[in-house]
């Protein structure tokens, strides 16, 4: 190593010039060691009960959306739109007036209704076509006290012919013991569907229901005794009101069932007519039997 001052060769190791005496290494300042990095404080993990209960809050979230968006999307589109009980009565009014003909079924439970000027025959069940504006034809079933009897039934405007149980021959029926229903009464503008439908109280829509595969709109009110009167021509007079139910169609607003409850006397039993309806406008043909 040679001085840096008077240029003396000196020993690698000397740390002084011997010659001049400069110094010939710098003395080494102790490097400062460098701040150690701050620590970022650690977030605390979310505790696995927080996390599935958002988990399972938002699941509970995608499957209510998505229900009610089905509901929304079968209910009111496309080509749909929001209804009120109201306007879905009036279609349904609308729609039935333009009834050809239609198949029926008739279910009587509770309290007896005697189709019968004795009071003897209480009506059970009835089933067939009606064509309008004036036959109907129907196979009906009552029970006299603990026997069951069947008759067939054709009414044609007031005639009416039934089949002698004895003979199993098409007869004329009598005049005073006229059906249980006119056709012509509802087959009428102001009869038929039309008769409950319109003059319905308290109406309220409840849910939806499947019939035959297909959406229908649930409603139910209310209707003064004189419906059951007129269609039966004063045989039934209700006491007070009566409650009805209708289902009718959300594609083609066709009422496919109806149900109606009430009482006819003091007993606390009621009334009930189950009315299913179907095979509208389809081709039927009621002549008298001979």
């Amino acid at each position: 190593m040679f001085c840096p001052k008077c240029g003396t060769k000196n020993e690698d190791t000397a740390r002084f010039c011997m010659k001049c005496g400069a110094q010939l290494v710098s003395i080494e300042q102790p490097r400062q060691a460098p701040p150690a990095p701050t620590a970022k404080p650690k977030r605390r993990p979310r505790s696995g009960l927080r996390v599935a209960a958002a988990v399972v809050v938002l699941l509970v979230l995608v499957v209510v959306c998505g229900a009610v968006g089905l509901v929304a999307y079968q209910r009111f589109g496309p080509g749909k739109t929001m209804l009120t009980a109201d306007d879905i009565i009036v279609r349904a009014g609308e729609k039935m007036e333009s009834l050809d003909s239609v198949h029926f079924a008739l279910q009587v439970t509770g309290e007896p209704v005697f189709i019968d000027t004795l009071y003897t025959l209480a009506l059970e069940e009835a089933e067939g076509d009606l064509v309008c504006p004036d036959r109907i034809k129907a196979v009906v079933k009552a029970s006299e006290a603990d026997s069951t009897i069947e008759g067939n039934c054709i009414r044609i405007r007031r005639d009416q012919y039934m089949i002698d149980p004895l003979t199993q021959r098409w007869t004329t029926a009598p005049q005073r013991d006229y059906w249980i229903v006119d056709p012509t009464l509802l087959c009428a503008p102001d009869g038929g569907a039309n008769a409950f439908l319109g003059p319905l109280t308290d109406l309220q829509q409840l849910d939806d229901e499947v019939i035959g595969g297909q959406p229908h709109y649930h409603l139910s009110g209310t209707i003064t005794g004189e419906l059951i009167a007129f269609w039966t021509e004063g045989k039934i007079v209700p006491r007070g009101a009566i409650e009805v139910d209708v289902w009718i169609g959300q594609d083609d607003f066709y009422v496919r069932r109806v149900r109606l409850e009430y009482t006819t006397s003091d007993s606390e039993q009621p009334t009930t007519w189950l009315l299913e309806l179907s095979d509208f406008n389809e081709p039927v043909t009621i002549e008298p039997p001979f």
